[in-house]
C-alpha cells in the first residue's frame, strides 16, 4: 500500500562493468558489428528474426543527415 518499489539488476556493478571492460580491452577482445545504411534496416531487422547474423547491426546515422539535407533541398509544391 505504500507504493514502495526495490529494483535490482543482473549485470553487476559498475566496479564489475569496468572489470568486464578493462579485460576485454587488455585482451583486444572487440564486438562484431556491421555497420548499415539506415535504407537496409528492413533487410537487417528481418536477418535478426531469423536469427542469421552473429554480429551487431549499426546504423550508420550520415545517411539520416544526408537524407535530411536533401530532402530540405526538394522544391515545395
Amino acid at each position: 500500500m505504500s507504493r514502495i518499489t526495490i529494483a535490482g539488476s543482473l549485470i553487476g556493478s559498475i566496479a564489475e562493468t569496468q572489470e568486464v571492460l578493462d579485460f576485454a580491452a587488455e585482451h583486444g577482445i572487440r564486438p562484431e558489428v556491421q555497420v548499415i545504411p539506415v535504407q537496409d534496416v528492413n533487410k537487417a531487422f528481418d536477418e535478426m528474426v531469423a536469427n542469421n547474423i552473429r554480429f551487431r547491426y549499426v546504423v550508420d546515422s550520415k545517411a539520416l543527415d544526408a537524407d535530411r539535407e536533401n530532402a530540405d533541398e526538394l522544391p515545395t509544391s
